[in-house]
């Protein structure tokens, strides 16, 4: 497949690897891309202005590093794109360290 399609791919499964994580798109801190040739990326970059609007509603888009390498490890390859992304905390949930201090003032209450 052309880069765009591996790159429509690519960001597909980062989607998919999002939600099974309990994250969305908005979630995302930094994404790094890495490309196989220079001459790819504006292939990868139509490809992207046509898939980030729906990721990112609000137009407000993660910084992204974009690396040209030799190749990616399966030589079909021309595209691979890594996400980092913070999850939120669930509502309800209690922050290990709020239980901590909730511990710690229990005892000093005894």
């Amino acid at each position: 497949p052309d880069v765009i399609a591996q790159t429509k791919q690519a960001l597909a499964n980062v989607g998919a690897v999002l939600a099974a994580g309990g994250c969305r798109w908005r979630d995302v801190v930094r994404l790094q891309t890495f490309l196989t040739s220079a001459a790819d990326i504006p292939d990868f970059m139509k490809a992207r202005q046509e898939v980030f609007p729906a990721c990112f509603p609000d137009g407000v888009y993660p910084p992204n590093t974009l690396l040209v390498v030799s190749r990616l490890v399966k030589p079909e390859l021309r595209v691979e794109i890594e996400a980092m992304a913070v999850r939120p905390a669930r509502a309800g949930a209690k922050t290990k360290t709020a239980a901590r201090r909730k511990a710690v003032r229990r005892r000093a209450r005894r």
